[in-house]
């Protein structure tokens, strides 16, 4: 009866071990598998960004709820990059009545309104200077000037640009001649689009380009039984329906996640490139830190219980195998 129980105490060992090392693993791979969550993220820009109608839910909400971050919608209707809507409706304004520098995480979108009200394009820069340096009285100035007062006031933040979808039916705004024909602007922002990227470029922002995404233009501008643009997804060919935010939200989570998943680039990878001299403060213009210091700590501990749990195994089974040989030793007799 004593080498019964002996052997039965060997084996339940064994399986405790076996099924201690995937539980201990499979825990921390649920605490990580989602970058987003927890992150403290501002999302700033013009009425596509506030979603007035869905009660500044839109694609900010959305990522937001889904992905359990804290999220705050900053966005405001018929705000611009540049301030050819006056001074006080900037996004660079935007950010600063906010508490920018509390955030891990910002999204910056713009550029509508300036197409629409047809704000000057003017020229970027060479240097990098304090955001006081760069005038809003152009497209170019005004977006170099928010960059430049993000970097200042959270270097450390994980920032992205979205350059706004493509617009095919939009009727109101400035008019420009595109192959002899006057048509509105605001379905022609190719070179807002255009300067848009360099800017980034040079500071090092990322940016989700969805005016270029042919696919998506086909999603957003369906047409009707009658062969004309249906309002389903832009309900007044300009502004996101909720069916529209549906749409729009995966391509803005996938570029979150990307943001914040980005690898670190090292001091060789990054010393040849400009880095911007700001005469108040010193803001570098590299690429975001988004190193997760829980993963990290979380990887050690898998790696430590993974090893423990594999000792503990071997050493139940040689357990297990000394009882058996001992059995059959006494059989034998």
């Amino acid at each position: 009866m004593r080498k019964r129980l002996s052997i039965i105490l060997a084996y339940v060992i064994l399986l405790s071990c076996v099924f201690a090392m995937p539980l201990s693993v499979s825990a921390d791979g649920d605490a990580s598998s989602n970058p987003l969550k927890g992150v403290k993220v501002a999302f700033y820009g013009d009425s596509i960004t506030a979603a007035n109608r869905e009660n500044r839910i839109g694609w900010a909400g959305r990522v937001g709820e889904n992905n359990q971050m804290i999220w705050v919608n900053h966005g405001q209707g018929g705000w611009a990059i540049s301030n050819i809507r006056g001074d006080t409706v900037t996004i660079c304004q935007q950010l600063m009545n906010t508490d920018v520098a509390s955030y891990d995480m910002i999204l910056l979108h713009g550029g509508t309104n300036d197409a629409w009200s047809n704000a000057p394009l003017g020229r970027m820069s060479e240097e990098f200077s304090a955001y006081q340096s760069y005038s809003p009285l152009t497209f170019a100035g005004g977006l170099e000037r928010t960059f430049a007062y993000v970097r200042e006031k959270n270097p450390d933040a994980i920032v992205g640009f979205i350059i706004n979808f493509k617009f095919l039916n939009a009727s109101d705004g400035a008019t420009v001649q595109v192959n002899g024909k006057t048509e509105y602007l605001l379905n022609h922002m190719e070179a807002y689009v255009e300067m848009t990227k360099q800017i980034c470029d040079k500071w090092e922002i990322p940016y989700l380009d969805l005016y270029s995404n042919d696919a998506l233009t086909k999603k957003l501008h369906p047409l009707d039984v009658t062969g004309r643009y249906s309002t389903k997804y832009l309900f007044d060919f300009i502004h996101p329906s909720p069916e529209g935010y549906d749409l729009l939200t995966p391509y803005i989570e996938d570029f979150m996640v990307d943001l914040i998943t980005a690898p670190k680039a090292t001091e060789e990878e990054t010393s040849g490139e400009l880095v911007p001299e700001i005469e108040t403060e010193t803001v570098e213009a590299r690429p975001q830190d988004t190193t997760v210091s829980s993963e990290k700590n979380c990887f050690g501990c898998q790696a430590a219980i993974s090893g423990m749990a594999e000792i503990l195994t071997c050493v139940a089974l040689s357990v297990g195998a000394l009882l058996c040989r001992r059995r059959q030793k006494y059989n034998d007799f």
